[in-house]
């Protein structure tokens, strides 16, 4: 068990609605920043919409690594981590996440196709990893 309970599955309604709550705001903020923000200020600069999609995935890729390091074990102080196992991880975020988004974001002219894709894969993890975690897969 990962949380304590007096009763079993006591805990997993309010410890899955406090993990959903907290990736709808993290979704939301993501995709205001990354999208509504930082895409349209390089549009303004790149107006190639590859190009400019290119740069916010790889700048969404170097922002992942700041957390998700830790859960796949690549701290750069880890000396069993291989050198380049960092920027392959920016990297893999950058192509499979961060680019699909900001190209339905450039492509669409909307929030809305990048952030509903954002929060199916964010709850799908999340609901993924709660379950492998607590033993039910």
């Amino acid at each position: 068990k990962i949380w304590p309970s007096d009763q079993e599955g006591e805990l997993i309604v309010p410890v899955l609605g406090t993990l959903v709550g907290m990736l709808v705001v993290h979704a939301v903020t993501e995709e205001l920043f990354f999208r509504r923000y930082l895409a349209r200020a390089v549009q303004r600069v790149l107006p190639n919409v590859t190009a400019g999609a290119a740069l916010v995935a790889l700048i969404f890729g170097i922002y992942h690594m700041t957390y998700t390091s830790f859960f796949w074990g690549l701290q750069p102080w880890n000396p069993e981590a291989p050198a380049y196992s960092l920027p392959m991880q920016m990297l893999s975020q950058a192509m499979t996440w961060g680019l699909p988004l900001a190209l339905l974001f450039m492509w669409s002219r909307s929030i809305v196709p990048s952030l509903t894709a954002n929060l199916m894969f964010g709850l799908s993890y999340t609901l993924l990893s709660y379950f492998r975690a607590t033993g039910a897969l």
